[in-house]
């Protein structure tokens, strides 16, 4: 069982305007409404309290099942198409973000997404904004 101590009330000023910031960062957290779309603040928004900018993102798994010609009608014309036995591999490079999409049997099956730069870390939620941002669905 955990005993529940009682903080005593803080008094200091800084303290509590300390505690206000880091609030304010996080009621700012990027949020997704499970519709698609993305909620966020630019990072100097955090601090400054400016509007919030809603983002429409885009699944990579919701092209699963997807011919070539609608994975091309979906987010256009690839950057690289590789052919690796039976398996196709297209290839759209994005701002943020370098995303393969694999087809066998003539439909997307998976997909893979990685950073623009070599060793640099992927940001999977730029990555979906930067893929909507081609979707013509």
């Amino acid at each position: 069982m955990t005993a529940c101590v009682a903080q005593p009330p803080i008094n200091d000023t800084a303290t509590i305007a300390k505690i206000d910031t880091i609030a304010e960062k996080i009621d700012n957290i990027t949020t997704d409404d499970g519709a698609g779309n993305i909620t966020s603040r630019a990072a100097g928004d955090i601090t400054s309290g400016g509007a919030s900018t809603p983002h429409k993102m885009l699944d990579p798994v919701q092209l699963y099942g997807l011919d070539k010609t609608a994975l091309i009608a979906r987010l256009g014309a690839v950057d690289y198409l590789k052919v690796d036995g039976g398996i196709e591999i297209y290839q759209y490079r994005l701002a943020t973000c370098v995303i393969d999409f694999a087809l066998s049997g003539g439909r997307v099956t998976s997909w893979h997404g990685r950073h623009r730069v070599y060793g640099k870390r992927y940001d999977d939620m730029s990555c979906r904004i930067d893929l909507a941002k081609l979707d013509q669905f």
